[in-house]
């Protein structure tokens, strides 16, 4: 309850800590940001949060603390979210590095694509990252259409003669409904819906 920043269980929320680095909070999450001389800390109480580090002049570190342990980024996009006795990370750009609290010995460095679980005592080995992981979070253009990249915000199929299509903007992509309204009217493309979960993204 005393946390600095906290989200309700229906809101999301971005912002900017001192340094510059970007964060966006996850529904039902609280933490801490504290700085000083020696580093950059975010100490999360509960639910999650996606970081985009900034470059500091003074080369702090920047670590996310957990009930766990302690992650630090290696210049990075990340996420982290503490669940019951355990926190999970999920890397999309550059590195982390994490350390156990009890256990500092064992560590375990996270590349981008990559994600990993750890509690007081263990640290899992590093698996594929699903792009799904980050879709509470807004992905912002430019990329291109293909059915890797669209993975990361909904199930569906690209045609060949669509893919490699250039997008730009901003988009809310735990909405897909709208996304994909949103994307048939910004390119010659249609959609059609083959169940309620799976698209086909098709030339218009």
């Amino acid at each position: 309850m005393l946390a600095q920043q906290r989200t309700s269980i229906r809101e999301r929320r971005s912002l900017r800590s001192y340094d510059g680095s970007q964060l966006a909070l996850n529904a039902d999450t609280a933490l801490d940001i504290r700085s000083d001389s020696k580093q950059r800390l975010i100490q999360v109480y509960r639910g999650e949060m996606l970081v985009k580090t900034a470059q500091d002049p003074t080369q702090r570190p920047f670590i996310v603390q957990t009930g766990e342990g302690r992650v630090r980024a290696l210049g990075t996009r990340f996420s982290a979210r503490q669940l019951t006795e355990q926190t999970r990370v999920g890397v999309l750009q550059a590195a982390v590095e994490v350390n156990l609290h009890q256990h500092v010995e064992r560590t375990l460095r996270l590349n981008a694509g990559e994600q990993g679980t750890f509690d007081r005592d263990a640290v899992d080995v590093a698996s594929p990252l699903p792009l799904y992981r980050a879709c509470w979070a807004s992905m912002t253009g430019g990329w291109t259409l293909s059915s890797k990249s669209w993975d990361a915000i909904a199930l569906a199929y690209c045609a060949a003669s669509v893919q490699g299509l250039s997008i730009s903007g901003a988009f809310r992509i735990d909405d897909t409904d709208t996304v994909l309204e949103n994307l048939s009217q910004a390119l010659p493309v249609r959609v059609h819906y083959l169940t309620r979960y799976w698209a086909s993204i098709e030339p218009a």
